[in-house]
């Protein structure tokens, strides 16, 4: 998975945060003081090399999946969101917003939508 890809999917899950926050959801999402080694342990992905990105975004997924299986799309999101934010990962916190407004050229409704 490319990075902008990641970033995409990363944004079409901020939408459906959005979307289920308007909605007025009841979520099993836990605070982030309650799972201090994976925020200890988490790098922003613009800290890694460009190699490692994609990896680190699916092994996040994969992560989530594996301990906190019921949460919903958007309450990964929110804790992803979460962990940029108290990390200070700025760059990816903006690529992420820019990416919302405008997604990324390459992709397949994109090229639908521009013929």
């Amino acid at each position: 998975m490319t990075l902008s890809k990641a970033l995409a999917s990363l944004a079409l899950l901020v939408a459906a945060v959005g979307a289920e926050s308007a909605g007025g959801a009841e979520t099993s999402f836990i605070a982030m003081s309650d799972d201090p080694d994976y925020d200890a342990a988490f790098r922003c992905p613009e800290a890694l090399p460009a190699e490692e990105r994609a990896h680190a975004t699916r092994d996040f997924f994969v992560w989530a999946r594996g301990r906190h299986a019921d949460w919903t799309l958007a309450e990964v999101a929110r804790y992803r969101l979460d962990l940029l934010e108290r990390h200070h990962c700025d760059e990816t916190l903006k690529r992420i917003r820019d990416s919302a407004v405008a997604p990324p050229a390459d992709t397949a409704q994109a090229k639908i939508l521009s013929k």
